[in-house]
């Protein structure tokens, strides 16, 4: 799990969260900036056997899109925005892809 906070999404565009009832998914779809490219690429975040999903849209800090930090703790994988808000997500695994649609 420690990997999820390596992923390099500082500063990424969350553009939809898309939840899957039935199969217990989670997709999160974004727009990484890579340095490879130079430019943004397309990505996802899938999360398994979810149990839990809980978000703000409160924007303490300001409207904001844009991923700040990542923090997983005990299976609860914590995305905070850059508006200030959390989004915690109780799982058992996550996989992570670029350009992907």
């Amino acid at each position: 799990m420690d990997e999820f906070e390596k992923l390099p999404l500082h500063d990424s565009v969350l553009e939809s969260v898309e939840l899957e009832w039935q199969t217990r998914g989670l997709i999160l779809r974004l727009r990484v900036f890579s340095r490879e490219h130079q430019a943004s690429i397309s990505a996802c975040l899938l999360f398994s056997d979810c149990l839990d999903i809980h978000s703000t849209l409160e924007q303490p800090w300001g409207p904001s899109n844009l991923i700040n930090h990542l923090k997983v703790d005990d299976g609860l994988f914590n995305i905070e925005m850059q508006s200030g808000d959390l989004i915690a997500i109780k799982a058992g695994s996550f996989q992570y892809h670029e350009n992907a649609l």
